[in-house]
């Protein structure tokens, strides 16, 4: 292995050890996983295993809401507002199977493009959260500067943790209002 090849096999792993452990220290009264129980997307997170995961090129389209199985995600709010009324949005995380919702990782929602639509803040963060064990919850206020169907976007990014390993993910979330 050349030096530089080795240095960043090193910068890596110190990487993934700091991570690891912040996961570890978050989780340490988490329930012990049984022997040989690994469910998918713990096997999905073992070494190896980026080799076969799907392309960020094909992530799944944008959607209110996700059901995996380590985590729920949504987002939601009203069907129907007048325009330029701010209106309450909802974004839910909420951690299955033994994990644990990561408050060491930075939880935020970060509004996309969307016409007509105005968030109050362009990013919800952690700061903003109600963040407990097993789920967290931002709130923020969107206005509609225009009449008709208008999509609000954005993207939740998030982590999820169990004694034995940690999953920081994110998901591209779609909730449809009217504004009269």
């Amino acid at each position: 292995m050349s030096s530089a090849q080795s240095l960043r096999f090193t910068t890596a792993l110190v990487a993934v050890l700091g991570f690891t452990g912040a996961c570890s220290r978050a989780s340490a009264e988490s329930e012990a996983v049984p022997a040989g129980e690994k469910p998918a997307a713990v096997a999905a997170a073992q070494p190896g295993a980026a080799a076969q995961a799907a392309p960020a090129s094909e992530a799944p389209p944008a959607q209110p809401s996700y059901s995996e199985q380590t985590f729920d995600v949504s987002i939601s709010g009203p069907t129907s507002a007048p325009r330029g009324e701010p209106v309450e949005v909802t974004v839910v995380l909420k951690a299955k199977d033994g994990f644990k919702v990561n408050p060491e990782y930075p939880i935020k929602f970060r509004f996309g493009a969307s016409e007509a639509v105005e968030p109050e803040l362009p990013v919800l963060k952690q700061e903003q959260a109600k963040i407990e064990t097993y789920s967290a919850e931002l709130r923020g206020k969107v206005k509609l500067t225009q009449p008709g169907a208008r999509a609000v976007r954005g993207k939740l990014s998030f982590g999820v943790c169990r004694k034995d390993v940690c999953i920081p993910d994110s998901r591209e979330l779609v909730w449809t209002i009217t504004a009269s």
